[in-house]
């Protein structure tokens, strides 16, 4: 999260913009006149300047005050501005402080989105809007992006599990349209792995079953989530609700043996317990070399590897047909 003070109310920038433009302008203006005035003032120069030197030189000291202006304007809107508020005035422009644009590869998002960490002023609350990108040079077609933000909001719409991202409201414009969502405090899975971290065992059990529901929610009112970005980018790890999905793929997961063999990667990942490198070596050796050896942990272990076999279909152990039998089993550890 940014420090607060990086906080920035969106139409400041218009408004810092403007005023230099306008206050260059009428400084030029100033200096033209009271040169002018001095000239027509001179003794010296009074026999020789032109009578009409003050207005001259007024609209020459403005000219070259709108030049400098602009100029100064130019610099100030592109190292400050954030399109939000002109595109979305009519929504955003007194609503929403941006604390912090994310990075598309922590997030989940692609060149096509943004995702922005907000304040909502109205009600006082920390929020997350995830809009079709307004980079300069991808701003001209938004239709597509829109789509896909419209689907993803009638698809949490229908969720109702903790471990699943609750959407607030879809506010739409008229080109664009902001997704707006509660904001989730914790690293995602890809950020946390990326710092070198990993959760230890009895964490690594909590997130696979938190995991394991919100996938379950999706496939019990007609959804698929589908695919974990990059490795986990759209999965936050959250101190009480230990998993939370954040962002339904828009490419299909290929059906629920897919997305099982999809969720056993995350969990080895969050528990770093699998050695890609040397695949021959068990989960229980990757514990005890990191000191997790208590014969309690070691068994239970033994059982999440047998769970795990299941899910990704492999050591010729009898594959899931669904999410129940799955979520039973982990509950039982």
């Amino acid at each position: 999260m940014a420090d607060n003070n990086n906080e920035m109310l969106m139409p400041n920038v218009t408004i810092g913009a403007v005023s230099a433009f306008t206050g260059l302008t009428a400084l030029g203006a100033g200096f033209g006149y009271k040169a002018g005035i001095f000239i027509e003032n001179s003794s010296f120069l009074r026999d020789h300047s032109n009578p009409d030197a003050t207005s001259t030189l007024t609209i020459l000291g403005a000219s070259f005050g709108t030049c400098i202006g602009a100029l100064t304007a130019s610099m100030i809107w592109d190292r400050y501005y954030n399109p939000l508020p002109i595109v979305y005035l009519n929504l955003t422009a007194t609503r929403y402080r941006v604390v912090e644009r994310y990075l598309a590869k922590y997030t989940g998002g692609t060149d096509d989105f943004w995702v922005v960490h907000a304040r909502d002023t109205v009600h006082s609350r920390d929020v997350v809007l995830k809009m079709a990108s307004l980079d300069k040079h991808r701003v001209r077609f938004p239709q597509n992006a829109n789509a896909q933000i419209d689907e993803t909001y009638r698809v949490l719409s229908k969720m109702e599990s903790p471990h699943i991202v609750r959407p607030i409201s879809l506010l739409k414009g008229a080109r664009y349209c902001i997704l707006e969502m509660e904001h989730i405090v914790g690293p995602s899975l890809y950020k946390f792995r990326e710092e070198g971290k990993h959760l230890d065992f009895d964490q690594t059990l909590e997130f696979a079953l938190a995991l394991a529901l919100g996938l379950r929610e999706f496939w019990e009112k007609g959804e698929s989530f589908g695919h974990f970005n990059d490795y986990g980018c759209n999965i936050i790890l959250h101190p009480e609700r230990k998993a939370v999905l954040i962002d339904p793929s828009n490419h299909p997961s290929g059906g629920s043996a897919m997305e099982l063999g999809v969720w056993s990667g995350a969990v080895y990942e969050a528990g770093r317990l699998k050695n890609y490198s040397r695949p021959e070596k068990r989960m229980v050796d990757i514990l005890k070399e990191r000191g997790e050896d208590e014969p309690v942990t070691i068994e239970r272990a033994k059982e999440l590897q047998r769970i795990l076999d299941r899910a990704t279909r492999e050591n010729g152990a009898a594959p899931y047909e669904n999410y129940d039998d799955l979520i039973s089993d982990l509950e039982s550890l």
